[in-house]
């Protein structure tokens, strides 16, 4: 992965800043053209940029056409059928292959 790369919470951001919008204003163009049921509160446009979350399939949609810009893929979503792992070696074994080709990684925490 290349330093310089920037994320796609990077790029959200600079987009919106270059065309002069607050995050107000990207929500509320974005608001316009979604439908009622998919309405858009401003925290989310903050959690993208801060690469907490990615949009979802009909936020982005909605976002690229705003913004004028194609937003990267989302990231890959790991099957969670292991829920346990015994050993550091599994571990490893298992995030490198997992982050084979992976461009961009996300997180997010959980509390149960």
């Amino acid at each position: 992965m290349k330093i310089s790369e920037q994320t796609t919470g990077e790029l959200i951001r600079q987009k919106r800043l270059k065309l002069r919008l607050t995050q107000e204003q990207l929500t509320a163009k974005l608001n316009e053209i979604l439908p009622s049921h998919q309405y858009l509160e401003r925290t989310a446009i903050s959690r993208w940029e801060k690469d907490k979350h990615y949009p979802r399939p009909h936020h982005r949609s909605a976002l690229e056409l705003v913004l004028g810009m194609k937003l990267k893929d989302p990231p890959l979503q790991v099957d969670t059928s292991i829920s346990y792992i015994n050993s550091l070696d599994h571990m490893e074994a298992l995030l490198i292959e997992r982050l084979q080709g992976c461009k961009e990684l996300w997180f997010s925490s959980a509390t149960t």
